[in-house]
């Protein structure tokens, strides 16, 4: 399982994964995770943040 962190344009992967996650993260798999990351963690930030202000 990984954990990403929410206020960063990086993918940070927070714990050490076997070999069977190896099989599914590829560098390819996680070149394209960060590319999504790196585009849409600015719009998610500012939507968490207009929902902290509305609660």
């Amino acid at each position: 399982m990984t954990e990403q962190a929410t206020t960063t344009d990086e993918l940070a992967f927070t714990r050490p994964y076997g070999e069977q996650e190896k099989q599914i993260l590829t560098a390819e798999a996680v070149e394209f995770l960060t590319e999504l990351v790196t585009h849409f963690t600015p719009q998610r930030n500012k939507l968490l943040a207009a929902r902290i202000q509305q609660q």
